[in-house]
């Protein structure tokens, strides 16, 4: 599983078109799943775009609600994420208040982190230059514990707020 370090997509409420970011950040993601050995089939590409049409980490049940309905069952929805984190498509960001897991596409260079508003739905990101910040900070610690002989190394970093 690949966690390094990536950035959310941004978001679209309209359809896709060739020109539109969203469009080609699903490119991106589907080629990352061919190169992967996956099959691109239609419920993964329904997942995939909405995936890139959401502004914040999503649930599995809230993709579920966004892509799944006619297009493919829950049960496919967990399938195809777990396939999806194996690629590198995304990652886990964090919990949600109920403490489901919250996912990211894996797309562009910065890792965002979410913080979320305790007694909220409300999930916003850190911004670009905090998390940078946090970024070079992971690394020389995954740089330590790689030295001391740990590989496969994952982390999930969310941060709790009152407003």
């Amino acid at each position: 599983m690949n966690l390094d370090a990536f950035a959310m997509s941004p978001s679209s409420s309209a359809p896709s078109s060739p020109a539109t970011s969203g469009s080609l950040d699903r490119e991106v993601l589907a080629a990352r799943l061919k190169s992967a050995g996956l099959r691109v089939t239609v419920p993964r590409i329904a997942l995939l775009d909405a995936l890139v049409k959401t502004n914040q980490p999503i649930t599995i049940d809230q993709l579920f609600a966004k892509a799944g309905g006619s297009t493919c069952d829950l049960v496919t929805i967990y399938r195809s994420v777990a396939a999806f984190e194996k690629a590198g498509v995304v990652y886990r960001s964090g919990y949600s208040e109920r403490g489901a897991v919250l996912y990211s596409t894996a797309v562009g260079g910065i890792r965002r982190y979410p913080v979320l508003r305790k007694g909220s739905e409300v999930i916003e990101e850190l911004d670009s230059e905090s998390s940078a910040e946090l970024q070079v900070a992971i690394d020389k610690i995954k740089q330590r514990l790689q030295a001391r002989g740990y590989h496969g190394l994952q982390h999930i970093v969310e941060f709790f707020a009152v407003t």
